[in-house]
């Protein structure tokens, strides 16, 4: 999304770039990106800024060092492939309907009236949203049937996640660096959670109108508590004091903001625990949860790069 000449959606990082890279040379595009000096991920303590170490796999998978930011961010990345390769990402509207042929996806139908056919289909939405979508006679009936048949498909459960975006009126920060600030613990977990942003326009001037800042956060919760509204309310509260305690006067900047609650957020998982079969042949999934390849950016180069070949 473009809002008053900030760009929102980037991305927070990308530690390695080499699969973008080949995905680009293999179509033969230009990769331009942006060499960063201070790329590595720091976590807020008592004593400062101290390099991360030791983090939970989720929020380590965020912190991961960065020595180059690719123009636009994810979104770049992505519209510069399709822009060359024949093939486009629909953001637009929401897939309403995926009709099943003889084994294979072919179509999808988007809001009220668009319909689009093709001859691959990567799926980076949830596996419950994909069940939901499906149409055709080898998809069972809605209900139960459906149920126990995504089944035989899914590794694991979601992990609900918050992406926080805030547009500054001035810049706030230096920083380059991914940022991790520590979050209160709710009563009962021991492991402790960290709020992971970026300022990233710091990255990429291009993605804020010059004089002002782009920052974008997220961090994670449990299922139960995504489902429940005031629970919700009270954490996204508790990761934008964190902010303001890091960042004094961060909220009097902030000209406007976007909340995304995510029923899925990317995980670290590459690897899945038992062999999946496609659900049909054309139709890939590229959330961890329901396929193989998994929901970080690396697996989706993959798939792309593969495609291509």
């Amino acid at each position: 999304e473009i809002r008053n000449g900030f760009y929102l959606g980037a991305g927070l990082g990308h530690s390695d770039l080499s699969l973008w890279r080949s995905a680009y040379e293999s179509i033969g595009l230009p990769f331009e990106s942006i060499a960063l000096e201070n790329g590595r991920a720091i976590v807020h303590t008592t004593k400062g800024w101290l390099d991360a170490e030791d983090l939970p796999a989720w929020e380590g998978y965020f912190a991961r060092g960065l020595d180059a930011f690719p123009k636009g961010g994810f979104t770049g990345l992505v519209e510069g492939i399709e822009r060359s390769a024949g093939f486009r990402i629909l953001r637009e509207s929401p897939v309403t309907e995926l009709e099943v042929e003889a084994g294979r996806v072919v179509r999808a139908r988007l809001g009220n009236d668009l319909v689009v056919e093709f001859e691959e289909c990567f799926w980076a939405a949830g596996a419950k949203s994909l069940m939901e979508a499906l149409r055709g006679d080898q998809v069972p009936e809605m209900g139960p049937a459906r149920v126990a048949w995504m089944r035989n498909f899914v590794l694991h459960g979601a992990t609900p996640g918050v992406v926080l975006e805030f547009a500054h009126s001035a810049p706030l920060s230096e920083f380059t660096e991914t940022l991790l600030l520590p979050l209160p613990q709710p009563e009962g977990q021991e492991e402790r959670r960290y709020l992971v942003g970026a300022f990233l326009s710091n990255r990429d001037r291009n993605l804020a109108p010059e004089g002002k800042q782009l920052s974008s956060w997220i961090f994670e919760v449990a299922e139960e508590v995504a489902e429940d509204n005031h629970e919700m309310m009270k954490r996204i509260r508790a990761a934008r004091r964190a902010i303001e305690k890091c960042f004094p006067g961060f909220e009097k900047s902030i000209l406007f903001d976007r909340v995304q609650v995510l029923p899925h957020t990317v995980t670290p998982i590459k690897k899945p625990k038992k062999k999946v079969d496609p659900i049909f042949a054309n139709l890939t999934p590229v959330a961890d949860w329901t396929a193989p390849a998994g929901a970080h950016f690396e697996g989706l180069a993959e798939n792309i790069l593969g495609l291509l070949k």
